[in-house]
């Protein structure tokens, strides 16, 4: 906001400086000089408060990501209730670090916990650089989310991460770990959950439950990545995966059958 030249006439000043300050009317007999000082004790007030403002938002994004709040956009900006929801299309990812329960029996947790950041730094950024977001940590497990129509970003993201852990894996030649991944695509709902005073918001419905039963069948497969028809439905170059059917499978704790497929690097 620019403060007014001390030369405008005080006529604009009282009728601007009451709307802007919501001041009341009988300080409509103030000099110019006071009325001045007050709104300028008003501005720096203002950008006191901004700066605080982008200070907590800037660590406060780290907790919940930019792009995320960008994504539930308005709705729930304006009128956070318990209940609040919207529907979305959009792309589901588990990713689990397989072994690592193993790998965190020698060491100290503090080491532990620093091997695993190593991972999710990388994966993170990877995500990020594609587009998705990070719904949640999962303890050596990621729930991820993207909500471009198509799904060629999807796969390749998937593919990023697998490199990325092979490249880890080579050069380090103790603690080795595997990456598992289950991908499924159609309609969740974002959703806020939990109580009056301690609220979170989630993406929930059966689109997630599947990616997540997808995931789990990636070592009864054998396969590093596994996706859902829908996600395979939604793919704009095909050719660009060397993408393989392998049946209708019964995910765990689900009646429904469903097609899953794989990549293979030959």
């Amino acid at each position: 906001m620019k403060l007014p030249n001390k030369n405008t006439s005080l006529e604009w000043i009282k009728k601007d400086i009451l709307h802007l300050l919501k001041l009341d009317e009988s300080l409509i007999n103030l000099n110019k000089d006071n009325i001045y000082k007050l709104f300028k004790r008003h501005i720096i007030k203002n950008k006191i408060l901004e700066n605080n403002y982008l200070h907590l938002k800037n660590n406060f994004i780290k907790f919940i990501p930019e792009t995320f709040i960008n994504t539930v956009s308005k709705w729930i900006l304006e009128d956070i209730k318990i209940g609040s929801n919207k529907e979305k299309d959009l792309h589901i990812m588990f990713i689990d670090i397989s072994g690592f329960t193993e790998i965190s029996e020698y060491l100290k947790p503090e080491k532990a916990l620093q091997l695993l950041n190593i991972y999710f730094d990388w994966i993170v950024e990877i995500s990020n650089s594609n587009g998705w977001y990070i719904d949640k940590f999962l303890w050596d497990g990621i729930m991820l989310v993207f909500d471009e129509k198509n799904s060629d970003n999807v796969l390749k993201t998937a593919i990023e991460i697998i490199e990325l852990v092979n490249k880890i894996n080579i050069s380090n030649f103790k603690d080795k770990i595997n990456i598992w991944i289950g991908i499924n695509s159609w309609k969740a709902i974002l959703w806020t959950i939990w109580s009056k005073n301690r609220m979170d918001i989630t993406i929930i419905g059966d689109t997630v439950n599947t990616a997540s039963r997808i995931e789990n069948s990636t070592r009864e497969e054998k396969e590093w990545i596994l996706f859902s028809e829908s996600t395979y439905n939604l793919l704009k170059e095909k050719n660009l995966f060397n993408i393989k059917y392998i049946w209708e499978k019964e995910l765990r704790w689900k009646k429904k059958l469903i097609k899953l497929f794989w990549i293979t690097d030959k």
